[in-house]
């Protein structure tokens, strides 16, 4: 009991203790296994995936590159700070927010806008962490380091948002919870018809019991997904009201042009007609 409600624990513990009475101890048990064991492997599943959530922008290099009096030095990523000249080369990520003040570089930048084409940097231009240099080298002044920078912000939102599916868990326990009493009562009233058998498998028939697991379980692989597809939510109750969703409003077309433009009308300026194009 918990603030005087049945609890859906009290009605495994009762089908479980039921089952052993009618002398299906085997069953029982297997049963129970079966159930701890999906406990544990949606423990370690969700563990990881949100693991795997948070790092498309938590992961940094060891070391970084900066240049001071003309000698590029070698010191450890944590000792970065703002103000610093930094050298990135190609194929290396970006560790830090700046600007670059020497040279230019093709950045693939598709983690933060979600847009597949390289783009062109050069001198004045601003260049994020988390970002690749696909081609190029540069020195970027370092303006926000560590958890200042945009990509560590945005780790910090699909943080939160990982910490979304606790929510989804209570209210998967709590329909779960609602659900004891109607188990019971179908039970005690199949008892008659069906007898002291049929009974006991009534009461372990919850099917409500498996959304507590299930819901939080496929809330985080949906999450994890659309982070591995270059969609950001941050909110996951976004993923709750989906459904009742009939207007989406974008605030930019860079994530949503084909690579291949094509033409799909012509609108003549002069008495040409359209057909000579």
């Amino acid at each position: 009991m918990e603030q005087g409600r049945i609890r859906i624990e009290i009605l495994d513990s009762a089908a479980a203790i039921a089952a052993i009475g009618c002398g299906y101890v085997f069953l029982s048990c297997l049963g129970s296994t079966i159930y701890f064991t999906s406990q544990k492997l949606r423990l370690n599943t969700e563990r990881k995936s949100k693991q795997t959530l948070i790092s498309i922008f938590g992961e940094q290099p060891a070391f970084v590159w900066i240049l001071k009096n003309d000698v590029e030095i070698q010191i450890p990523f944590e000792a970065m700070q703002a103000g610093d000249i930094i050298v990135v080369n190609a194929g290396e990520p970006v560790p830090a927010d700046g600007i670059i003040i020497y040279g230019n570089a093709s950045i693939d930048q598709h983690v933060l806008t979600g847009e597949s084409v390289y783009i062109e940097k050069n001198i004045g231009d601003p260049v994020f962490a988390s970002t690749i240099i696909i081609s190029g080298r540069v020195h970027i002044q370092v303006e926000k380091a560590g958890q200042e920078t945009v990509a560590a912000k945005i780790s910090t939102i699909l943080r939160d948002t990982a910490d979304f599916t606790a929510s989804v868990e209570s209210l998967g326990q709590e329909i779960a919870d609602n659900s004891v009493l109607p188990t019971f009562a179908i039970s005690a009233a199949g008892f008659p018809l069906v007898g002291v058998h049929g009974a006991v498998a009534l009461l372990s028939s919850d099917f409500f019991d498996t959304m507590r697991i299930a819901a939080p379980l496929s809330m985080m692989n949906f999450l994890n997904i659309a982070s591995n597809q270059g969609i950001l939510i941050k909110d996951g109750r976004s993923l709750q009201i989906l459904p009742t969703i009939d207007t989406v409003v974008f605030d930019k077309t860079g994530t949503l042009t084909s690579e291949q433009p094509y033409i799909s009308k012509i609108y003549a300026s002069t008495d040409l007609q359209r057909k000579r194009f």
